[in-house]
């Protein structure tokens, strides 16, 4: 009877370890698998993943929203094949950089049929929209909703530099009435991926796409999770603060300095890696209709 009772524990205890190992496998799944196709494909059919990176510093300039400077980094196209590098977007419209000289102001203007983001990289001033009118700084992001008259003041002598975004809305979507700002020192943080998150803006705002747009850090010798999306993500991480660092895009090292910005493609693993002793810092903006469908 002692030796059914210690078959029957050890039954016990196989199958405990057993479920153990499932939830494991489960907790810890990979991006891909060692069979997976992705994995064993030869380097000379390797895509390029270059058009897919890229610096407001290969753009021209031109002048937009009211008299910022602008240097086009994303912008329509395919991001299955894009016809030139940074034209990836299919349902955003538009990711720039802009400059506003010191001690200048844009002009007023409005947008009946799209939706901006801005988000501060450099500078102060304050923004005006709607008989409303909000300070600024280096970590605010603002958004300007459809149909409100709004511009730009920059109150100092450095240059305000922004990122903008823009998103267009269809003829019934009714935009909010009031413009939002809001500083990511100000909001709460979370963690995913070993990545600190401080979330500025999203479709609970008022944006017409399940947009989001968040202040990521990350600390010291660390290095974010690998992982992709499915189609129907449209996703940027431009890198605004840090020593040069190395990020993961599919299977090639690409250096990222500020200003630097990659999307990430569908279906490729992305990552970032600090490899210096000082905190870092990148933009994320993405478009998850992925999630939408799955939802």
């Amino acid at each position: 009877m002692n030796r059914a009772v210690v078959m029957v524990l050890a039954v016990c205890v196989t199958t405990s370890v057993g479920v153990s190992a499932q939830e494991k496998q489960k907790r810890f799944q990979p991006s891909y698998d060692e069979g997976a196709e992705y994995v064993n494909e030869h380097p000379a059919k390797e895509p390029s993943v270059l058009p897919y990176f890229t610096s407001w510093k290969d753009s021209k300039a031109k002048t937009g929203h009211g008299g910022f400077i602008e240097q086009d980094m994303f912008t329509r196209g395919d991001p299955a094949e894009p016809p030139d590098k940074g034209a990836v977007f299919k349902y955003l419209k538009v990711y720039s950089h802009g400059i506003l000289h010191g001690m200048q102001s844009t002009e007023l203007v409005r947008h009946d049929r799209e939706q901006v983001l801005f988000y501060v990289m450099n500078g102060s001033g304050r923004v005006e929209a709607g008989g409303k009118s909000e300070e600024i700084r280096d970590g605010s992001g603002i958004l300007i909703p459809a149909g409100l008259e709004y511009r730009f003041v920059n109150t100092g002598n450095v240059i305000l530099e922004v990122i903008i975004v823009v998103e267009e809305i269809p003829g019934s979507f009714k935009p909010r009435k009031d413009m939002v700002v809001r500083n990511y020192r100000d909001v709460p943080c979370g963690f995913w991926g070993n990545y600190v998150t401080y979330n500025l803006l999203s479709s609970q705002d008022g944006l017409y796409e399940p947009l989001s747009m968040a202040v990521i850090t990350m600390d010291t010798y660390s290095m974010g999770v690998q992982h992709f999306h499915f189609v129907g993500c449209e996703e940027i991480w431009l890198k605004v603060g840090g020593e040069e660092n190395p990020c993961v895009l599919g299977k090639q090292l690409l250096r990222m300095n500020i200003g630097d910005a990659f999307f990430g493609l569908p279906l490729v693993p992305h990552s970032v890696i600090n490899n210096t002793e000082s905190r870092m810092m990148w933009l994320y903006v993405a478009d998850r209709r992925d999630k939408q469908k799955s939802q």
